[in-house]
């Protein structure tokens, strides 16, 4: 999904073998026009959502359900703006499957310890290219992460304990 010339949602494209689609009403999402999505729609795994704000009053999880897209195991959300204090849990609802967990260019600088409580079976976390500040108890919640990218951001230090939780942990980058 990228939106065109309407950050808030008003029109945006899916490109699923250049299938076109628009949502309007914005930033709601209440009405998309979505004739003749193919009928593999169900099993894509992959989602990108690029150049766009977080939608007002869904999560991107209602998103991909209303595309009929209901067993999304990777989302990548690039808005290229600061999402610091927006992005919340409300957000990442409708997620169950969700395994990959992909957040670069959205220049956070803080992120609500509870954001990942709702993905439980979070393996793949890429916070890299943001302005990160401090991660202290932000994996309470992700007990299964394997990979986790932290480089380009400002960590300055990281507090004793941080990854302690992260027992399932192979992959570590911080720079």
């Amino acid at each position: 999904i990228k939106c065109i010339n309407s950050p808030e949602w008003s029109d945006f494209h899916l490109d699923m073998l250049s299938f076109p689609r628009f949502c309007i009403n914005p930033p709601e999402w209440p009405v998309m026009y979505l004739d003749a999505l193919p009928k593999f729609k169900t099993i894509v795994e992959s989602m990108l959502i690029y150049k766009c704000d977080l939608p007002t009053n869904n999560s991107l999880g209602e998103i991909t359900q209303t595309l009929g897209i209901t067993r999304v195991k990777k989302l990548v959300f690039q808005s290229y703006k600061n999402l610091s204090f927006a992005l919340v849990k409300h957000h990442l609802d409708d997620l169950k499957n969700l395994k990959s967990l992909s957040l670069p260019n959205n220049n956070l600088s803080y992120a609500d310890k509870d954001l990942l409580a709702g993905l439980v079976n979070l393996t793949d976390l890429n916070l890299r290219d943001n302005n990160l500040h401090q991660v202290t108890g932000f994996f309470n919640y992700t007990p299964g992460l394997q990979f986790l990218e932290l480089g380009d951001n400002a960590l300055q230090s990281i507090e004793p304990g941080t990854f302690d939780n992260l027992k399932n942990l192979l992959i570590l980058k911080l720079s």
